[in-house]
């Protein structure tokens, strides 16, 4: 099944789940990793074939659906990303083309750490979000024409929409008047999308509060870190060994005036020509924490 996806051109990110382990306060005292092993990945594949299987059925049937949909990356970021790995000596690959960013990806397994985290940063941004919607574009990413979410009916609205529906066309009596009006079922894809992506940002909200939270306990400490974007009022870092982000501000960076150029998403010094620009390996010590606000600042060590 894996194979499979791969040969019609399923883009796979690499990623890192991390969590808090905390005290019996709820504070936050140590971090852990995580990585998909082989039991996850066997049960990812059969619950993406189930997906994918019920909305080519729904589509024979006639039916309309609350499709899972994710559009083509974005060509500016594409741009952007192609400049990016030339720095890193990865050229001659077409990162517009699917199966090129296929080879990007495979080659990033290759890369030094800070490398793989930056650049599997960059390829994660050049994506749009995937949502809910009656019109089928496919799904980029999985590289399906067809795809719903079925498989989770208990805690997700949308694959409930999915089982009335299969069960409408498979002519069940309860389900004869289950709603079928393409007009309903697009506000239901429209409202599903939006509480997503809100719970989305309240879960990111809480682990930026924890993250701050751990490295209140760490002021002064020194941490390896790679530069993940720069902006008018600084540079962003993410600290290699926790996996959590701060920002360095451009008074600390260095007598010396920054402008900030939005091509090269850097930090450059007029006077020193110093470019502090994403990828760039740097230690930096922890000074000030905000937990209200979740902000981690840091400095150049």
């Amino acid at each position: 099944l894996r194979q499979q996806r791969i040969k019609h051109g399923a883009i796979n990110l690499f990623s890192v789940e991390r969590s808090f382990v905390l005290d019996p306060d709820g504070h936050p005292v140590a971090i852990e990793q995580s990585s998909g092993d082989v039991a996850h990945e066997l049960i990812e594949e059969c619950m993406l074939l189930a997906n994918r299987c019920i909305s080519q059925w729904l589509a024979e049937q006639g039916s309309n659906q609350v499709f899972r949909v994710h559009g083509e990356p974005d060509e500016d970021r594409l741009e952007f990303l192609t400049r990016v790995l030339g720095l890193y000596g990865i050229t001659g690959i077409d990162v517009f083309d699917r199966f090129g960013l296929q080879q990007v990806l495979d080659r990033l397994a290759q890369e030094p750490p800070a490398a793989r985290l930056v650049l599997n940063f960059l390829c994660l941004r050049c994506f749009q979000k995937a949502v809910y919607a009656v019109r089928n574009i496919g799904h980029f990413a999985l590289a399906f024409s067809h795809y719903v979410h079925f498989t989770s009916p208990i805690r997700r609205y949308p694959d409930l929409i999915i089982h009335r529906l299969v069960k409408r066309a498979l002519g069940l009596a309860d389900y004869q008047d289950c709603e079928e009006r393409l007009p309903h079922l697009d506000a239901f894809a429209r409202q599903c999308s939006f509480l997503e992506q809100r719970a989305e940002r309240a879960e990111r909200d809480l682990q930026a509060m924890k993250a701050a939270r751990y490295l209140s306990d760490r002021i002064g400490e020194t941490f390896a870190g790679v530069v993940t974007g720069a902006g008018p009022h600084g540079i962003f870092v993410q600290l290699m060994e926790p996996g959590l982000d701060g920002m360095v501000p451009v008074r600390d960076l260095g007598d010396d005036y920054f402008a900030f150029d939005p091509d090269r998403q850097a930090l450059i010094g007029s006077r020193s020509g110093q470019v502090y620009g994403i990828g760039l390996e740097c230690d930096v010590l922890v000074v000030a924490v905000d937990v209200a606000r979740a902000e981690v600042t840091l400095t150049l060590a």
